[in-house]
């Protein structure tokens, strides 16, 4: 052996391997989705439930309020929209019956009544200011009390040079005699009436053999696209004014049996002027 002498050398502990950092970030909890939508319910309800309830509350009405609605609920109960209309229905006609031309046919008509007049359906008496201060007397009638008593305020004003009274009557039902009236009057009527040909057999009845029938009256036109528009608004015109104005006024007056002496029809067919007599016998 040499004299160097032999040095061991001692192995190295081998070292674990670093542990590599976990560069994913970390997975955030999960949100309970469910209970944040039903708390967001739950508020929506409670605060459009207290909007609810805060608008019912400045809303609230008293008990004298109530009271007096339900008293003209009552009185309500029975009436027609003619009843409703009285008050304003001469403001809200006028300017439709001066534009088609409608105070002149009442004035033409009005003017041939002679003697003991009659008007069934008199409404506000729009026709009242048309009478000749040479007939005898005239009665006017609507089955509407509203209308009549607005017609009677009316006709006092007028100052008629006749006698009047004012009536609240059924036309389908006249309390007065045969051959009572030696004219008999009726505008605008048989669009409001359930039975017009009883009204008119009506007429004629209480008209002298002698007498005149005046009527003015609206209905079915000859022109389909007329008649397609009346027929389409009819239920909605009916609710407001309590007018059926699609009615075969031809044909109502064709059953009713009365002679006609003139007749004049206008405003696209749909008014219709006419002058007639009872039936006579031959």
């Amino acid at each position: 052996m040499s004299g160097s002498q032999h040095r061991s050398r001692t192995p190295k502990k081998s070292q674990a391997p670093k542990a590599r950092r976990n560069l994913t970030p970390p997975t955030p909890p999960k949100k309970d989705r469910t209970g944040m939508l039903r708390r967001a319910l739950t508020a929506s309800v409670f605060f459009s439930l207290g909007c609810g309830l805060a608008f019912l509350w400045a809303k609230r009405k008293s008990t004298k309020e109530i009271e007096a609605e339900r008293v003209d609920a009552e009185s309500r109960i029975g009436m027609t929209p003619y009843d409703e209309l009285a008050d304003t229905y001469d403001s809200l006609l006028s300017q439709d019956e001066v534009r088609f031309g409608i105070l002149k046919q009442r004035a033409r008509l009005m003017a041939l009544a002679t003697g003991s007049v009659l008007e069934i359906s008199c409404g506000t008496g729009r026709n009242f200011k048309y009478f000749p201060d040479t007939i005898r007397n005239l009665v006017a009638t609507d089955c509407s009390r509203s209308m009549v008593d607005v017609a009677e305020t009316k006709g006092k004003s007028l100052n008629f040079q006749f006698p009047a009274r004012y009536e609240v009557m059924d036309g389908s039902q006249l309390g007065f005699p045969d051959d009572s009236f030696d004219t008999v009057v009726q505008t605008y009527g048989i669009c409001s009436q359930k039975y017009p040909e009883d009204t008119l057999k009506e007429m004629a009845r209480v008209c002298k053999p002698t007498g005149k029938i005046l009527l003015l009256e609206h209905g079915r036109s000859k022109w389909r696209v007329v008649n397609w528009y009346l027929d389409r608004n009819r239920e909605q015109h009916e609710e407001k004014w309590g007018c059926t104005w699609n009615k075969d006024i031809r044909q109502i007056l064709q059953d009713s049996g009365l002679e006609l002496e003139e007749t004049r029809v206008n405003l696209l067919g749909t008014n219709f002027y006419y002058v007639a007599h009872p039936a006579r016998e031959e």
